[in-house]
């Protein structure tokens, strides 16, 4: 198994789909990273997690787009789309059921085979109808997670203008957040090793949201929060603050809180919960 990279072969020529694609390889080869890791099994669970949201939402986009051009093959690709989506859906379940049966290079074996008969065979044939269409992809572009959450506020955030800062010692973790923010269309993900990084990033950059891991080698996640609610800057002391844990007890939730988070969310981190707790943030301080 390798890791696979992106070839020009690969371009379906639609920017929408092309970069959904380009995103789902990344999640593809964030699964190959957990191979033979010490922690492969959680690992693997925040990538499935991701993984199986993000198929989703690109089965969504892809199908509103198809739609959209008139697609004469689009019964059979939803079909299509049905089939994988269950596919991914069940390894999820058996992952969830018993972590220790699932192993990442049959989820990568399987990924890989899956992705190139997808993009190869069944999208280039939506190609032809939808070159040029602008109009269409741009439609398209409004299908998301974003669409399918409960918070009245999601639909009136403009998810590009966000500039969010992701700090975890762990760098896998920091490469899954930076890979689904963006896919999602965060506008600029910025990423720090530690609480120190944070506040310096912090000190020169606009943020609108630290997303900020607990248990942190040096002062951990409660520090850093501390730090910068005690800020003498206003940019900085304001910022909205999102602590993630692998630790779910009510009483970690409420440490995060008296510390100074304006929510908390627990390991493995889904998508759509993670979106619904930025717009929760964002709300909170627009009123």
């Amino acid at each position: 198994m390798r890791y696979i990279e992106w070839q020009d072969w690969m371009a379906v020529g639609i920017p929408l789909i092309d970069a959904d694609h380009k995103v789902l390889i990344s999640l593809i080869n964030q699964v190959h990273a957990c191979i033979g890791d010490a922690q492969e099994s959680s690992r693997l669970g925040d990538v499935l997690r991701a993984l199986e949201e993000y198929t989703e939402h690109h089965f969504r986009r892809e199908e509103k787009l198809a739609e959209e051009v008139g697609f004469p093959g689009l019964t059979a690709h939803k079909a299509l789309h049905a089939h994988l989506t269950a596919q991914v859906r069940e390894m999820v379940h058996r992952y969830e059921m018993v972590p220790g049966s699932t192993r990442a290079v049959d989820v990568q074996s399987f990924l890989e085979r899956w992705l190139i008969d997808h993009v190869c065979r069944h999208d280039m044939a939506i190609k032809k109808y939808a070159l040029g269409r602008e109009d269409a992809e741009a439609v398209a572009a409004t299908v998301g997670i974003a669409d399918i959450r409960d918070n009245p506020t999601a639909g009136r955030i403009d998810w590009s203008a966000l500039h969010i800062l992701v700090v975890d010692d762990n760098s896998n973790f920091v490469a899954l957040m930076e890979t689904v923010l963006k896919g999602v269309g965060i506008g600029q993900v910025l990423t720090a090793k530690s609480a120190a990084e944070g506040l310096e990033i912090l000190s020169r950059e606009p943020i609108d949201i630290v997303l900020s891991d607990w248990q942190m080698v040096g002062p951990d996640g409660m520090d850093f929060t501390k730090s910068i609610r005690l800020s003498l800057d206003p940019l900085i002391s304001n910022v909205g603050i999102m602590m993630v844990s692998g630790h779910g007890t009510e009483g970690f939730q409420q440490k995060a809180l008296l510390s100074g988070a304006d929510d908390f969310m627990i390991k493995p981190i889904s998508i759509r919960e993670l979106l619904q707790g930025l717009a929760r943030i964002i709300d909170a301080r627009r009123n």
